[in-house]
C-alpha cells in the first residue's frame, strides 16, 4: 500500500479510469449523458447560424429587399432552437445527478472493498489513515470530474471548434481574441488545481484531527466521560485550534487562488474590449454586414459564457482529477498474491521462532518464540499487559505476519494464503468488540452470515437471555433507532455468541468476560468448553481462575513464554504463575 503513495499517476491515465469507473457504474446513463451533451452542443451551435440568417434577413427587410413572410420564416429555427434548449437542460442536469450518485457508489464500493484488502498491520501506520480519507474525498470528486469530461468532449469542445469555424466566416482576427481568453484563463485553472491538490496533500491529517475532536464533543459514544469528567470544554479548546489551523491554511490556499481568478478576470475584460472594438472597426470599413456585427455582438456573451464554463469546468475537473488521483494511487495497488485454496484449520499450529515488531518501533513484542498447539486443544495465554498476549494471538490467526519466523498450520505457512483462506473457519471474540446497531439476531448471526446455525443456541451457550426484550432477538439493540440499549456484561454476551455462532476449527477469545462477574464467567465457559470439543480454542485472560479449563496455560513475559504447563504443573513449579493465581484468588477471600 506504501507503494502506491510514491507512485503518482499521470493524468491522463487517471481520467482513463474515471471515465472506466464511470462507464461500468451505468452503462445506458454513461451514455444518454453523451447523447444529451452532444445535442445541447448542436442547439447552441445551431442558435449561432440561425441567429446570423435572423439578423440578416432582418436588415434585408428594413431595406426592403425581403418580405415580411421570409422574416418570420427565418425565425422560425431560431424559436425551435430555443424552446428546445430548456428542455435539453433540464435532461442534462437530472442526468448529471443520476451519473454522480451512479458513479460515487459504484467508487464508494470500490472503495471499500479496497479497504478489506488493507493489511491488518497498516493500520498501525498514520499515512494509511491520511491515504484513506484522501481516498474517500476523490471517490466523490471522480465521478464529478468524468461527467465533467463527458461534458467537455461532446459538448464544449464541438461547440468551440463550431464556435471557430463561425467566427473565421465572418473574420478570422476575431477567433484570436476568443483564443488569448481561452488560453490565459485555462492556464490560471491548472495553478489552481495545483494549489488545491497540494492543500489535501498537506491537510490529510489535520482533517482528520479536526472529525475526530468533534466526534469527541458531540459523539455519543464519548459523551458519557467527556461530560462527566468535565472534558467537552478541553476537547472544543483543541477543535477550535485544530479548526483554526486548518482554517488559517485554507485561507492561505484561497488568497493564491484568489489572485489566479483575478488574473482570470482581467484577462477575459481585455478581450471583451477587444472583440468590442474590432467588430466596430469592421462595420466601419465595410468589412462586415450589420446582420454579422448583431450575431456576433448578440452571441459574444454567450460565447464568452460558454468559454468561460469551459474554462471553470476545466479548473474543476483538474481539481477533481487532482483528488481522483488519490482514489485512483488507493485502488490501483496489485492484489493480494497468495493461495487461494481452502487452508485445513482442523490441524496442529506451529510457532517457528516467530518474532514480532509493529511499525516504527524499535523493540520486538514478541521475541523468539517456539510452540505447538495440538489440535482440538484449549490453550490459555496469561500475563501482565503489554506481554504481548494480545498480539500473538493476532500472530496466530494470521491477521499480522511475524517479522521473522513463520506460523505453520499443519506443515503450510499460512503467510503463503490470502487473507480469506487465512481467516476460513477461524473465529474471534476480542475485549474491543463491536455493538452494532442492528437487531440480537444480526449481531450474532454477521459473523457468519452464509451459515445455517441456530441463533438461539449460540444465544444459549453464550448465556444470554433476552425475554425481557420486546421482540426477543428481532430488537434492535440501540435506542438511536427505537430500539433498547444493553448493558456491557450483555453486550459482551452477545460478542461471545457472535464467536459461537461462527462455522470455526480455530476460536480465540481475548478477554470476553472482562465485564462479566467471575461466577457468570465460569458458568459461561463450562458451557463454552463443552460446544467447542475437539475445536482448537486459545484463551486470553486475566483471571487466572477461569484457566483451569484450559488443556495448557502459557505465561507470557516482555515478549516471551516465561512458563508453559497445565495449571497443576505450573502450580508445582510455584513460580509467577502460581503466585499470580495466589495473589487473585486472596482477593476472593472474605
Amino acid at each position: 500500500m506504501m507503494n502506491a503513495k510514491k507512485q503518482k499517476a499521470s493524468y491522463i491515465k487517471v481520467v482513463v479510469r474515471i471515465i472506466i469507473h464511470c462507464w461500468r457504474a451505468h452503462p445506458p446513463l454513461f451514455l444518454g449523458l453523451i447523447i444529451v451533451s452532444a445535442l445541447l452542443c448542436t442547439i447552441q451551435v445551431g442558435e449561432l447560424f440561425a441567429m446570423r440568417y435572423l439578423f440578416d434577413s432582418v436588415a434585408e427587410f428594413i431595406e426592403g429587399v425581403l418580405p415580411m413572410n421570409n422574416v418570420i420564416i427565418a425565425a422560425l429555427p431560431m424559436a425551435i432552437l430555443l424552446l428546445a434548449s430548456p428542455l435539453v437542460n433540464i435532461l442534462e442536469w437530472l442526468g448529471q445527478g443520476y451519473f454522480w450518485r451512479r458513479g460515487s457508489g459504484f467508487l464508494m464500493a470500490q472503495y471499500h472493498e479496497r479497504i478489506q484488502r488493507i493489511p491488518l498491520i497498516d493500520f498501525e501506520k498514520s499515512d494509511t489513515f491520511d491515504q484513506m480519507k484522501k481516498a474517500q474525498i476523490g471517490s466523490e470528486d471522480a465521478p464529478s470530474a468524468g461527467r465533467t469530461v463527458v461534458q467537455i468532449v461532446f459538448h464544449f469542445i464541438p461547440y468551440l471548434i463550431f464556435t471557430t469555424l463561425f467566427l473565421i466566416s465572418i473574420k478570422p482576427l476575431l477567433v484570436l481574441a476568443i483564443f488569448i481568453i481561452f488560453t490565459s484563463v485555462l492556464i490560471a485553472q491548472i495553478l489552481r488545481a495545483s494549489i488545491v491538490r497540494r492543500f489535501e496533500e498537506e491537510n490529510a491529517a489535520l482533517r482528520r484531527q479536526t472529525e475526530y475532536l468533534e466526534r469527541c464533543i458531540t459523539g455519543k459514544e464519548y459523551a458519557k466521560e467527556t461530560r462527566t469528567l468535565g472534558a467537552v470544554g478541553y476537547f472544543f479548546e483543541l477543535f477550535l485550534d485544530s479548526v483554526k489551523r486548518f482554517n488559517k491554511s485554507s485561507m492561505k490556499t484561497e488568497h493564491k487562488i484568489a489572485r489566479v481568478e483575478l488574473l482570470l478576470r482581467s484577462v477575459n475584460m481585455l478581450g471583451y474590449a477587444g472583440i468590442l472594438a474590432l467588430l466596430i472597426y469592421y462595420v466601419i470599413n465595410d468589412s462586415i454586414s450589420v446582420g454579422a456585427f448583431a450575431t456576433v455582438f448578440y452571441s459574444v456573451e454567450r460565447i464568452s459564457g460558454v468559454l468561460d464554463k469551459i474554462i471553470v469546468y476545466c479548473g474543476d475537473v483538474l481539481k477533481e482529477i487532482g483528488t481522483a488521483s488519490f482514489t485512483h494511487e488507493f485502488l490501483n495497488v496489485t492484489k493480494e498474491e497468495g493461495h487461494t485454496d481452502t487452508l485445513d484449520k482442523n490441524v496442529d499450529i506451529y510457532l517457528d521462532n516467530i518474532s514480532f515488531t509493529y511499525p516504527g518501533g524499535n523493540k520486538n513484542v514478541i521475541n523468539s518464540v517456539n510452540l505447538s498447539i495440538r489440535r482440538g486443544e484449549t490453550l490459555a495465554i496469561v500475563g501482565e499487559n503489554g506481554s504481548g498476549k494480545t498480539t500473538l494471538t493476532k500472530l496466530i490467526i494470521g491477521l499480522y505476519h511475524p517479522t521473522s519466523g513463520s506460523v505453520q498450520y499443519g506443515s503450510i505457512d499460512i503467510r503463503n494464503y490470502v487473507s480469506k483462506s487465512r481467516f476460513n473457519r477461524i473465529s474471534s471474540v476480542f475485549q474491543n468488540f463491536i455493538c452494532y446497531k442492528l437487531t440480537a439476531k444480526e449481531n450474532i448471526m454477521i459473523s457468519d452470515v452464509n451459515a445455517h446455525n441456530e441463533v438461539e443456541m449460540a444465544a444459549c451457550e453464550a448465556g444470554i437471555q433476552l425475554a425481557h426484550l420486546s421482540n426477543g432477538f428481532d430488537t434492535i439493540l440501540s435506542r438511536e433507532f427505537d430500539g433498547t440499549e444493553l448493558s456491557g456484561g450483555q453486550w459482551q454476551r452477545i460478542a461471545i455468541a457472535r464467536g459461537i455462532y461462527r462455522d470455526y476449527d480455530v476460536i480465540i477469545l481475548d478477554e470476553p468476560t472482562a465485564a462479566i462477574d467471575p461466577i457468570e464467567e465460569s458458568n459461561i465457559f463450562r458451557l463454552f468448553k463443552e460446544s467447542a470439543k475437539g475445536k482448537t480454542t486459545i484463551l486470553v485472560t486475566h483471571r487466572l481462575g477461569s484457566t483451569k479449563i484450559a488443556d495448557r496455560i502459557l505465561l507470557m513475559e516482555e515478549g516471551q513464554i516465561c512458563e508453559l504447563g497445565t495449571h497443576d504443573q505450573l502450580m508445582k513449579q510455584n513460580g509467577k504463575y502460581a503466585q499470580m493465581y495466589r495473589e487473585q484468588a486472596s482477593w476472593y477471600v472474605r
